[in-house]
């Protein structure tokens, strides 16, 4: 769940390094499906429940603008995490990105369902994606953008070899500098929060 009692700052992530990473499995009562058409609503209910849209049209709105325009794409990197009863329970997409300036891959939009948080279903999906990543002979890097908000899943992101990029970026066709401010704030948020 995001955090928005702090400042919200995007930040920006990298890995180079895409064949060391933890490896984990879906736990019992879990299994992973590609996207298949009418599967748009279960990432916009995903995306509300924890915060990432104000509604499930809006949800549906970024889905057809973001994600629509290449079905193909869509098809092959789109990963859902169901439980036994055929409930939606995560995603997380491969997509192609160009906010650092060149054309990478992109480890998009991951979320849990608020209700399924808890049982490890981020730590699978960032498995899955990376594997996925390897397997579509995908060579020059990976990235990801998140905001200060998200320190809880940054701290799962660090986890995995994603390091702060701190510089210019280009994201939604708007400029931002990553500073090393919001790392400042995330890492004091990851401390308190690993204190618990």
């Amino acid at each position: 769940m995001l955090d928005k009692s702090i400042e919200h700052i995007k930040v920006t992530m990298t890995k180079c390094d895409t064949i060391e990473y933890p490896r984990f499995d879906l736990p019992p009562g879990f299994y992973f499906e590609q996207f298949k058409s009418g599967h748009e609503k279960h990432w916009a209910k995903i995306m509300h429940s924890v915060g990432e849209v104000g509604s499930l049209k809006e949800g549906l709105n970024i889905f057809e603008n973001e994600f629509l325009v290449d079905k193909d794409l869509m098809h092959r990197r789109f990963i859902y995490v169901f439980d036994e009863f055929k409930n939606p329970a995560a995603v997380a997409s491969l997509w192609i990105g160009d906010d650092l300036g060149c054309i990478m891959q992109r480890l998009h939009w991951l979320a849990v369902e608020q209700n399924y948080q808890g049982k490890g279903l981020m730590k699978v999906l960032m498995t899955k994606i990376l594997d996925t990543y390897n397997e579509l002979g995908c060579t020059q890097g990976i990235y990801l953008t998140t905001q200060t908000w998200s320190y809880k899943a940054i701290n799962v992101y660090l986890k995995f070899g994603f390091k702060p990029y701190i510089g210019d970026v280009k994201y939604n066709k708007m400029n931002f500098h990553a500073s090393k401010r919001a790392w400042d704030i995330i890492y004091l948020q990851i401390k308190k929060y690993n204190m618990k």
